[in-house]
């Protein structure tokens, strides 16, 4: 039995002083796998039929990643590949894998999502930098040039990734989704494949995204349309709501350091404390709050963002809020990737370079 133990603090050791994450970060990963990966390496979306999808897939390779996990990432990458990658003429993935007839489990959209594309692709070339001297990287590239030739398209003299191949670019305007504009994952892009490239699409998503923001709170919708002519950006909105689509927004802003785009941030931490609860959902046209308090991974995400902009008291609040409610949430995937994300420093998942 001592023997046991010592061999369990010596992997704890082990996987402390090689992980880029804080050991307690890894050990809500290892709850997170616990509710949701399959030993075959699909993580289950239980509150959408228990699909798996590729943006599941790739958020679960960050973390495998970053927590020095590498039968955890094997696993995530072979199903994905096996069961995603599937598309006939490219690289991009399926986007959404499940019951397709009555125990039927296969592809049920070939259509890609492009968040999700970016986040394997992302997965895969930190898996390389983790494991160094693996092939995740020559996988990675051949992703990423298939998301350059398929998904890339110039706008006016702006290059903007659809949000996937197909539905998303009208005859006179691109229906976008402000989520999708992962600006981490587009500087690390920049340094290991097409420089120019992913430098134009970052700084071009950042114009976009920018023109996206609705006052008076100056948040972007869960999705819009985006038409320009030569001198001007215009948007449109089918439905003006700040909600579950978008709230990935300041917690990506925060990995790059660049949450100071959202100019009226603070003033929203602290109207939310006035209110005593973080909403589910905000309507943007007046700025009303709805009534529903959001889940564990919306108080992570609004508490790194307090965290970020020096607001102590109340991102030690919401982080106490987030930790109990991510215990009780065990069928909810999208909090629970949303908390454990959140708690990852900027420095464990960004280098120090400059699109």
């Amino acid at each position: 039995m001592r023997h046991l133990l010592q061999l369990t603090l010596l992997s704890f050791l082990i996987l402390f002083m090689t992980s880029p994450v804080k050991a307690d970060v890894c050990a809500d990963w290892n709850v997170f796998k616990a509710r949701f990966l399959t030993s075959d390496g699909r993580i289950i979306d239980r509150f959408q039929d228990n699909i798996s999808h590729s943006e599941g897939q790739g958020y679960g390779m960050i973390m495998a990643a970053l927590c020095n996990d590498p039968d955890s990432f094997d696993s995530l990458w072979q199903w994905t590949r096996d069961n995603l990658q599937v598309r006939r003429t490219d690289s991009l993935l399926a986007w959404s894998w499940g019951e397709r007839l009555p125990d039927q489990w296969t592809v049920v959209d070939f259509n890609n999502a492009t968040d999700g594309d970016i986040l394997v692709a992302w997965g895969l070339l930190l898996g390389d930098r983790q494991w160094p001297d693996s092939t995740y990287k020559s996988e990675a590239l051949k992703l990423l040039a298939s998301i350059r030739k398929l998904l890339s398209v110039e706008y006016h003299g702006h290059l903007i990734l659809l949000p996937g191949y197909h539905g998303f670019l009208q005859s006179d305007s691109i229906r976008l989704n402000p989520s999708y504009f992962i600006f981490s994952a587009f500087q690390d892009f920049a340094e290991a494949d097409n420089h120019d490239f992913w430098s134009k699409i970052y700084d071009h998503s950042v114009i976009i995204f920018e023109a996206s923001l609705l006052p008076p709170l100056m948040l972007p919708p869960d999705w819009f349309s985006l038409s320009m002519d030569s001198e001007q950006i215009h948007t449109s909105i089918n439905e003006a709501v700040f909600g579950f689509e978008v709230i990935r927004v300041p917690l990506y802003l925060s990995w790059a350091g660049n949450i100071s785009i959202l100019p009226e941030l603070a003033e929203l931490l602290r109207s939310f404390h006035q209110a005593g609860y973080i909403p589910q959902r905000i309507d943007l046209t007046d700025g009303s709050f709805s009534t529903q308090s959001g889940s564990a991974g919306y108080y992570a995400v609004f508490a790194r963002a307090a965290q970020d902009l020096n607001l102590s008291k109340i991102a030690g609040q919401w982080w106490d809020m987030a930790a109990r409610k991510f215990m009780d949430e065990k069928d909810d995937y999208y909090s629970n990737i949303l908390y454990v994300l959140s708690r990852l420093e900027s420095t464990s998942i960004t280098r120090d370079h400059q699109p």
